[in-house]
């Protein structure tokens, strides 16, 4: 893991023993974050003066595909029905397909902004999170310069469970999630988490959720990169041993639509 300084410098970004390097990692997960990058609900559609419909439904050519249009008729139902628990879902899909992740939940968002589900989406990048708790803690320099002097797989996993520690520390990263989701007044507003690979491999999802669950009243999609073990095991990014007992429904991305 190379901890640069993502402003002028290279971006920080989690590796593994593996030699994934930060310098070498792809910039699907772990450049700064655009706003936004999944779904863009803060906007309003401009008026189509035709049939005074947003020009969000003349973008909808493509059908949303089926297993997402099923996790977008959970969060439906869930404010329609009021119920009382919010349904959270993993999306899991392979690393490779991120870009084509990010398409799906755009097509996704449109869907749940037309006027019969009046969804709000709140797309949270996990990376944004990750960097500000660093950024907070006051010892990212002391981190990158641990980081450029680590010569063994010892020295690098004492500086993941660094990060991670900064992580579980006050304002915790589920914390910093419920804060950014709070800025979204909508009633209706469902919440989708992405790049979460930056969180590799100093903290999990599945604790994420976990410490989310309860406190987070609210429909949460967490975009999973990674692969799906048997039914119910879920591997980071293909790479750490696959971890059971999520308490989600996890959906996979099929190959085609």
């Amino acid at each position: 893991m190379r901890l640069e300084d993502r402003h002028g410098r290279s971006p920080i970004v989690m590796c593994g023993a593996d030699g994934y390097s930060i310098r070498r990692a792809s910039q699907i997960f772990f450049v700064k974050p655009h706003a936004l990058a999944c779904c863009r609900c803060l906007r309003p559609g401009r008026r189509c003066a035709s049939i005074g419909m947003p020009t969000i439904c003349r973008r909808l050519r493509v059908p949303v595909r089926a297993e997402l249009q099923a996790v977008g008729q959970k969060i439906v139902s869930y404010f329609d029905e009021q119920k009382s628990q919010p349904p959270f879902t993993v999306y899991q899909y392979a690393p490779e397909q991120e870009w084509n992740v990010r398409h799906d939940l755009r097509q996704l968002n449109r869907w749940l902004q037309l006027p019969n589900q009046n969804i709000n989406c709140a797309s949270i990048s996990l990376a944004q999170l990750f960097w500000s708790a660093l950024d907070d803690s006051g010892f990212l320099e002391e981190l990158i310069a641990q980081e450029r002097g680590a010569s063994s797989t010892t020295a690098l996993n004492e500086i993941f469970e660094s990060v991670g520690e900064i992580l579980r520390h006050s304002p915790t990263l589920p914390d910093r999630v419920i804060a950014a989701v709070d800025q979204y007044q909508h009633s209706r507003t469902a919440v989708f988490l992405y790049q979460a690979g930056v969180l590799y491999p100093a903290y999990r999802t599945s604790t994420l959720l976990d410490d989310l669950q309860g406190r987070l009243l609210r429909p949460v999609t967490l975009l999973y990169p990674g692969r799906l073990i048997g039914d119910y095991g879920l591997s980071f990014l293909g790479k750490s041993e696959p971890a059971y007992g999520y308490r989600a429904a996890i959906v996979t991305r099929e190959q085609v639509l």
